[in-house]
């Protein structure tokens, strides 16, 4: 089952392939993530063994700082996900103090979460497939093109 491009307050999801991609779509909430993780489980558990996450936060999204509630929620996702994801890919295309800050605390946030897939942070989308598609060689990804598209839809419906 592929999921259609839904939203939430803080972000867009879809799928293509064995590929679930978020959009950010502004500031993200502990009930958008926890909504995140059932879909996330809907989405990964058909695919064992191939379900791959990709994370992306476009130039010029609104995003403000998490805090301690939305922290929570967010380790807590990336702690259920790892279990039914071979990897996850964050795409942060934030400039500035407010990216550098913001990647620092996703790396945090990976790390204190210790999940036990593969997790990595990108500057684009294009390193992002590359990386996933070398550690995740089971999975069905879509090709650039497929991709692009995708993420074009679902930004454009910003």
């Amino acid at each position: 089952m592929n999921i259609p491009p839904t939203e939430r307050t803080g972000f867009r999801v879809s799928s293509v392939d064995d590929l679930l991609v978020l959009v950010a779509n502004g500031p993200t909430s502990p009930t958008d993530m926890s909504w995140l993780e059932g879909r996330a489980l809907e989405f990964a558990v058909p695919r064992p063994g191939r379900a791959v996450y990709l994370h992306h936060v476009p130039k010029g999204t609104e995003q403000r700082l998490p805090d301690e509630e939305t922290r929570a929620a967010m380790q807590r996702f990336m702690r259920n996900a790892s279990v039914n994801f071979v990897a996850a890919a964050l795409v942060l295309e934030v400039a500035g103090f407010f990216g550098a800050a913001t990647r620092s605390l996703f790396s945090g946030l990976i790390l204190l979460a210790r999940p036990s897939i593969p997790v990595k942070t990108f500057g684009t989308i294009a390193e992002a497939r590359v990386w996933l598609a070398r550690v995740s060689p089971t999975s069905q990804l879509p090709d650039e093109a497929a991709l692009s598209a995708a993420l074009a839809r679902l930004e454009y419906e910003r």
